[in-house]
């Protein structure tokens, strides 16, 4: 007797991983941030808001949506306003896949004692950047 042999076909759809990412991780105060995405659906509406350090949240990236490619790639930006810290980035495309990046604007490393010795030239000229925008800034106000 020929005993039937019942074989079980499990399709699972594969998890897309989609990636977000910035041109630099950290910014001066008032610039404008490139964000990149790859890897999410082809040829979709893309949602991306931006959480501020304040934990407010933002959907000024240059719509409220942009669109993927043939490839499911965008490019949008995002225009700094001053407020130091970090941000997160939240990306979904209309079929559910979804990125995330963060990235700072004017968050440097704690200054040690001796920071003309400690600290490559290029970060303490950031830093010295960055606090003469803040107070210049306050001089506005």
């Amino acid at each position: 007797m020929l005993v039937g042999l019942l074989v079980l076909i499990i399709v699972v759809s594969p998890v897309l991983a989609a990636t977000v990412t910035t041109d630099k991780k950290d910014y001066v105060p008032e610039e404008v941030v490139t964000i990149t995405g790859t890897g999410f659906t082809a040829e979709k509406a893309v949602y991306i808001t931006v959480e501020r350090p304040d934990k407010s949240t933002s959907q000024s990236v240059e719509e409220d949506q942009v669109y993927t490619d043939a490839s499911g790639n965008f490019i949008a930006t995002y225009q700094l306003d001053g407020i130091a810290g970090t941000y997160k980035i939240y990306a979904m495309d209309s079929e559910g896949v979804n990125g995330y990046a963060e990235f700072t604007d004017c968050v440097f490393p704690p200054i040690p004692e001796f920071p003309s010795l400690a600290l490559p030239l290029g970060m303490m000229v950031g830093l010295m950047g960055c606090v003469y925008f803040i107070k210049s800034r306050e001089k506005q106000i």
